[in-house]
């Protein structure tokens, strides 16, 4: 079966809407909320380095295929967490 853009985005859709209506419960406002961010060059970047200063979220998790990107975020996240 040749995947189109249609059927990629109705896909999706469907997994996000499964997803949200899956969770069960409300979040409390003294709880943060986990976030990973995937390829930490340009827009990344920015979006690491806001959701790691922020007392809202915890950046849990990072991916990017340089290695170098890698760690420079990691002492960024170091630096903005303590």
């Amino acid at each position: 079966m040749e995947l189109t853009r249609r059927h990629f985005l109705s896909a999706s859709t469907a997994v996000i809407a499964a997803g949200m209506t899956a969770q069960g419960r409300v979040w409390g406002a003294n709880e943060k909320i986990g976030v990973c961010v995937i390829g930490l060059n340009g827009r990344g970047n920015s979006h690491m380095e806001g959701f790691s200063k922020s007392t809202d979220s915890d950046v849990v998790a990072v991916c990017d295929v340089d290695s170098r990107v890698l760690e420079r975020a990691a002492k960024s996240i170091e630096k903005n967490t303590g």
